[in-house]
């Protein structure tokens, strides 16, 4: 490669990747812990989860239980299994027929418990898991501007990625090998930085397109319009058939079949098929129809979705898609879901995953950190200098302070569960007042050392603090929920445990020395000339 094409690509890559840095460090380490979403809901809870096999579900009492409630009549019902929780949701459509039902003009969005059959709607039920879930994507930013913003730092992300294995490409096996601890710092972190991202490369690449697909990829949808003449709708009901609904004609006094008798039904079609969301459309009406939705076993074929539509009063199958068979336009959404959330293999994959977004998390600050020491050079100015340690100062304050904030924010859930009315704003203002102070503070503190010292010890205190806290609020102890079998809520101990153990692991690694091979303290900055030169320009 010529000198003028790498300085391109270097250049961009450097550009790119500073600029996403600190939004792409949230999304990822959020993330990591978004794939365990449904354990820290339980984990917050506190309840133990007895949920069997969705055909042992009172599909038919779930049904009459809304329809005394919410009147039914004209509207479309999903009912969503959510895998090992004692909850569905529920997601009802206005009605359709509003001389029979005047007042179900609106739509509602429910979680009930198969226990007891109470409902609470999204805000009720939100919870930690929910909240990192959608922190996640940036969605507590200006909704929708942060979820935007999310896709477009994913397809920066995808640039930087193809951009740095160009310019790193012939450096890849000797940093990997010539890695050494005790080097120079910007040596070090640049080895880091080479060396453990092409370890993560296919699973960060794989990450940035999936993830901008399912931010801002409807966007690429659209030019695929003009094979559906233009008609979005029946173009999205092709891709997703949940969106599809059918034109209302009149009430019937006619008794439907037992859904439960149909679930039966549906999965004796196929070995290994499991149901996963029914659908009602146009309850009460003469059109009445039931949808059955489910997978294949993912350890029997990682792509099998299938469903069944019947008649909801003679039983007759008015659709079939055999989960045998694929369907491109459907079932290409399914594989890009399946690897971004890690639905498949179970709980193994996820903590590979989680393992990986760490790892991401670590490429990232190494990614800034060459940045700051290349920068502090004698042939800079003074504001040059200053400028861009002040972005180092600010970009790790944000950063590493997650840690400790995070694992404050578990011990807050454990202790509060069930005492705020709204617990949305609840975790909105408690992991954001809290994370502000904490990078308030290191951004006036100035030490990059001492930020990244101080959010290892405060991670392994607290971190080490959630196994405890759940144990003695809710009786939830490691050896109950193990021998018990509650494996959800044990595992968010267990990964706090070992989180704090590696915290305080590097916590100790980490000696004071090491700011001895910083740029900065061969070339340090001098704060008073600075002033002085401010003081001279202001005259």
């Amino acid at each position: 490669m010529g000198k003028r094409n790498y300085n391109v690509f270097f250049n961009t890559h450097t550009v790119s990747g500073i600029v996403i840095s600190v939004g792409l460090f949230i999304i990822f380490f959020t993330g990591s812990f978004s794939f365990f979403k449904e354990e820290i809901g339980s984990w917050q809870k506190g309840e133990k989860v007895n949920h069997g096999p969705i055909s042992e579900v009172d599909c038919d009492g779930i049904i009459r239980k809304l329809h005394q409630e919410h009147n039914l009549n004209g509207r479309d019902l999903d009912i969503y299994f959510e895998g090992n929780l004692d909850v569905v949701r529920i997601s009802l459509g206005k009605t359709k027929d509003t001389i029979n039902n005047p007042e179900g003009t609106a739509g509602a969005y429910y979680y009930l418990n198969l226990k007891d059959f109470t409902t609470k709607d999204y805000y009720e039920n939100y919870n930690l898991g929910e909240f990192l879930y959608r922190l996640h994507f940036l969605d507590p930013f200006v909704y929708p501007i942060g979820r935007y913003l999310a896709g477009l730092i994913a397809i920066f992300f995808v640039f930087a990625i193809i951009t740095g294995t160009i310019v790193h490409w012939k450096k890849i096996l000797p940093d990997f090998y010539s890695f050494n601890p005790r080097s120079m710092l910007k040596k070090m972190w640049t080895d880091a930085h080479t060396a453990l991202g092409i370890i993560g490369l296919p699973f960060q690449f794989m990450y940035g397109i999936t993830g901008a697909f399912f931010i801002i990829g409807v966007l690429a949808l659209l030019p695929a319009s003009i094979l559906f003449n233009n008609d979005q709708q029946k173009m999205m009901e092709e891709m997703r058939p949940r969106l599809k609904t059918y034109e209302w004609k009149a009430m019937t006094s006619e008794k439907p079949l037992s859904v439960n008798t149909l679930i039966e039904r549906t999965e004796d079609l196929w070995s290994g098929f499991n149901v996963e969301t029914i659908s009602v459309s146009n309850f009460g009406g003469a059109d009445m129809k039931y949808t059955i939705y489910g997978e294949l076993d993912t350890k029997k074929r990682f792509i099998g979705v299938g469903r069944v539509a019947y008649d909801a009063y003679s039983g007759k199958a008015m659709y079939e898609k055999d989960p045998n068979e694929l369907n491109y336009l459907e079932d290409f959404q399914v594989v890009w879901g399946r690897l971004h959330f890690a639905d498949f293999g179970g709980i193994t994959t996820r903590i590979i995953y989680f393992i990986f977004g760490i790892l991401t998390c670590f490429v990232i600050i190494t990614g800034v950190l060459v940045y700051i020491e290349a920068r502090n050079k004698k042939s800079m100015t003074l504001k040059q200098r200053l400028y861009t340690a002040r972005v180092g100062h600010i970009y790790l304050a944000i950063c590493l302070s997650m840690l400790p904030v995070t694992a404050l924010s578990f011990l807050f859930a454990r202790i509060t569960n069930g005492q705020f009315e709204s617990p949305q704003n609840a975790f909105y203002w408690f992991y954001f007042v809290t994370w502000g102070i904490f990078v308030l503070f290191y951004y006036v503190k100035r030490d990059n050392y001492f930020t990244n010292k101080n959010t290892l010890l405060l991670g392994a205190i607290f971190g080490s603090s959630v196994p405890i806290v759940n144990g003695i609020t809710s009786g939830n102890w490691f050896w109950n929920t193990f021998a018990e079998g509650q494996y959800g809520i044990l595992s968010i101990d267990v990964l706090w445990t070992v989180i704090a153990a590696f915290s305080l692991l590097f916590y100790l690694t980490i000696r004071p020395g090491i700011k001895d091979k910083s740029t900065f303290a061969k070339n340090p900055i001098d704060y008073k000339a600075l002033k002085a030169e401010e003081a001279k320009v202001s005259r």
